[in-house]
């Protein structure tokens, strides 16, 4: 479904997108610099060339279903940037597959 204006949807009042994505920052980092940073992050990824990252926009969910989505995808694409990826302690490797 491309061509939706995913900057009024985005900004407009009564759908309280902006709200939204920042509470959803704050909760999945509660440090405030590192929260605000991870929304300026996902934010901007999600504006670059014009939304084209919601391209893939079916119209399958709602836009705002849709929208979270990716923005929580961003933030777990900045926190692996910023963090690194978790990783099980040594002993529990050597236990084998099991621990995946």
């Amino acid at each position: 479904m491309k061509g939706k204006d995913w900057q009024t949807f985005m900004f407009d009042p009564a759908g309280r997108c902006v709200e939204r994505f920042l509470r959803l920052a704050e909760r999945r980092f509660p440090d405030p610099a590192v929260s605000g940073a991870a929304y300026n992050y996902a934010f901007e990824k999600i504006s670059n060339d014009d939304w084209r990252l919601l391209d893939g926009f079916t119209g399958r969910a709602q836009p705002g279903t849709y929208l979270m989505a990716v923005f929580s995808r961003l933030l777990e694409d900045y926190s692996r940037a910023r963090f690194g990826r978790p990783r099980p302690p040594v002993w529990l490797k050597r236990m084998g597959e099991l621990w995946r």
